[in-house]
Order: structure tokens, then C-alpha cells, then sequence
């Protein structure tokens, strides 16, 4: 800011008045322009990470409803699979070319969403989030927060009752001409535990998201 100093030394109370007054007016325009700049960068901040940031977590969102449908269609799957073999036992079909047709329709595995943090890691890198409403950088938070704990329960969960390892063992024991139906049973009954458990997760996953875009449901059962 440059303030124009006076031709002369005020020779009145009322000139030196008047410079006076032009001197803080114009600190007081330069401060207010100032201030209004500042104010519009950090409402466009403001703006720019919400919507990133929104546009993350319905990415995230998608992600969740998807896997969740794929792995509520492996349970489907698994129980029809159970069900065979049980009729198989009842009607004392021990043979080995049934047994190795069930294992064959076993899709080992479960659907994990893929999720991203990196629009809400530079909105806070860049300090933008100071500029939002906190209510709002919370309900974002609590998103996040729920996509981290709820992906390392997932993981934790996906061996749960090591039901890769019985699978695999009932498989190589199958390839050396050996049946054994309650082992499989037993197996699979521990996958659809594990797989049970992360679509429960992924449902909660669901609504963590939803909720942080403001929008709470259910998803469909």
C-alpha cells in the first residue's frame, strides 16, 4: 500500500485532520481489500475440497454397494454348493467325480472394495478443511474413519477359520483319489462364516458413506 505524504506540513488542526483521516481510510481499504481477497481463495478452498472430497467418497460408496452385491452373490453360490453336498451325503453319493464337480464350482475369494483418501489427505495437507463448517469436516471425517476400520476388519476377517487352508487341503486330498465330504462341509461352512462377516462389514461400510455424504440408507437386503 503507498499513501501519498502531504505537499506541506499540516498548518491547521483541521489540515493535519484531514491527512489523518485520508492516511487510516486508506489503511483501512487496503486491510478490507485485503481481507476480501483472503476471504474469496478460502471459500474457493472451501468449495474445491468439498467437492473432491464428495466426489471421493461417492466413488468409495459405489465401490462398497458393488462388492457387497458380488460377494451376497458368492453366498448364494456357497449355500447351493452346501446344499448339494449334503444331498450327495444323504443319498450316499461318495463318488469322485461328484465330489471334484462340487469343489470345481468353489470360487475361493472374496470382493473387497477399492477405496481412496487422497482428496480428503490434501484437503488437510493444504489446510483447507479450516475453512469448512466443522460439522461438516466431521461428518467427512467419521466417512473415513469408518472406510480405515472397517478395511483392516475385512482383512482380518478374510481368513477367519483358515477356510483357504481346509479347502486347499480337501482338494489335494481329492486329487490323490481320497473323499472327504464332511471335511469339504466343514470348510465351506467357515468360508460363508468369513464371507458372512465381510459383506456385514460392507454393509456398514455402505452406510458410514452414506451418512458422510448426508445422505443416510440401508442397503437393499
Amino acid at each position: 500500500m503507498h499513501v501519498e505524504p502531504p505537499g506541506h506540513a499540516p498548518q491547521t488542526l483541521k489540515e493535519f485532520g484531514t491527512h489523518y483521516l485520508m492516511i487510516v481510510l486508506g489503511i483501512l481499504t487496503a486491510i478490507g481489500i485485503e481481507q476480501g481477497v483472503e476471504t474469496i481463495h478460502h471459500n474457493h478452498l472451501a468449495h474445491q475440497a468439498t467437492e473432491h472430497i464428495e466426489e471421493e467418497l461417492q466413488a468409495n460408496l459405489q465401490q462398497a454397494r458393488e462388492t457387497l452385491a458380488q460377494n451376497r452373490q458368492r453366498l448364494t453360490e456357497l449355500q447351493a454348493i452346501q446344499e448339494a453336498v449334503i444331498r450327495d451325503v444323504q443319498q450316499k453319493d461318495d463318488s469322485l467325480a461328484t465330489f471334484a464337480e462340487r469343489l470345481k464350482a468353489v470360487h475361493v475369494g472374496a470382493a473387497t472394495p477399492v477405496l481412496r483418501r487422497d482428496a480428503w489427505d490434501a484437503a488437510i495437507a493444504s489446510q483447507a478443511l479450516s475453512y469448512l463448517d466443522p460439522a461438516l469436516v466431521r461428518r467427512f471425517s467419521e466417512g473415513y474413519s469408518a472406510q480405515r476400520d472397517t478395511m483392516q476388519t475385512i482383512l482380518t476377517t478374510f481368513a477367519l477359520g483358515n477356510w483357504p487352508g481346509q479347502i486347499q487341503n480337501v482338494s489335494v486330498d481329492a486329487k490323490l483319489g481320497k473323499v472327504d465330504q464332511p471335511a469339504f462341509l466343514k470348510a465351506l461352512a467357515a468360508y460363508q462364516l468369513a464371507l458372512s462377516a465381510i459383506s456385514s462389514n460392507e454393509h456398514e461400510l455402505e452406510q458410514a458413506f452414506s451418512a458422510a455424504l448426508g445422505s443416510p440408507g440401508k442397503a437393499p437386503h
